[in-house]
């Protein structure tokens, strides 16, 4: 065994036209992401964004079932009111993979823009958090 140790690095982008970024990509306008779209592998998720707007993150992140999330957007209604409630981003509970991936002594950096991850327990990892 030599020191190739195998990296990985996961890029999420939100709300991005990935059409003007394949396109300027191609034209050496974005050369990092030529290069990472020549190198390594992409691909463009579907959503469930219309239906479920704030579970899309969480659900990449968790590895849950956006159906299993407890928040599904900014205000929700509430069975035991009748009422509509302000939902809070710690509504959503579940344990980020990085978490998984530290506690087995892999090291990991995370940059996260999300305001929903920014409450998570990062506590072995290198953490961004915006």
């Amino acid at each position: 065994m030599g020191n190739n140790i195998a990296r990985q690095l996961l890029i999420g982008l939100d709300a991005m036209e990935w059409n003007l970024v394949e396109r300027w990509a191609a034209e050496g306008k974005l050369p990092t992401f030529q290069r990472l779209l020549k190198e390594g592998l992409h691909g463009e998720l579907k959503t469930t964004s219309a239906q479920l707007p704030d579970t899309v993150w969480a659900s990449i992140c968790t590895g849950t079932n956006p159906g299993k999330i407890e928040k599904y957007f900014y205000v929700q209604y509430d069975p035991s009111t009748g009422n509509l409630k302000n939902t809070p981003d710690d509504a959503i509970h579940g344990v980020p993979f990085w978490e998984y991936l530290s506690e087995s002594g892999k090291r990991v950096s995370i940059v996260v823009t999300s305001h929903q991850l920014g409450r998570a327990r990062h506590q072995d990892c290198t953490c961004l958090i915006s």
